[in-house]
């Protein structure tokens, strides 16, 4: 039985994560760069600067994963708006287009 779009996310069911980066070669490549990267910095590091390196890099991760959680729930937000404005059948975005009373 299919589930709805609504049921998957409030079960937890909705998978948005690294499992899209399978269709999406940009952001495996980029990734694959980063990591290679990553080990050759580390290889040149001594154990105090692989630590550095490391809080550096979860730093990075928590300051993107919350930027990625805002700018979905923005784009969650401003669909939403579409679909009111669509239902409410304003068209103010159109050039020229003046509502009538």
């Amino acid at each position: 039985m299919m589930q709805t779009i609504l049921t998957a996310i409030a079960e937890g069911n909705l998978r948005m994560g690294m499992e899209t980066m399978e269709h999406n070669s940009e952001l495996k490549s980029a990734m694959k760069r980063v990591c290679r990267l990553e080990e050759e910095l580390s290889a040149t590091l001594n154990d105090s600067e692989k630590e550095l390196l490391e809080k550096l890099g979860d730093s990075q991760a928590e300051a993107n994963q919350s930027d990625s959680q805002q700018s979905f729930i923005n784009g969650f937000r401003l669909g939403a708006l579409v679909i009111m404005e669509v239902f409410a059948g304003r068209d103010g975005l159109v050039l020229g287009y003046v509502e009538e009373d």
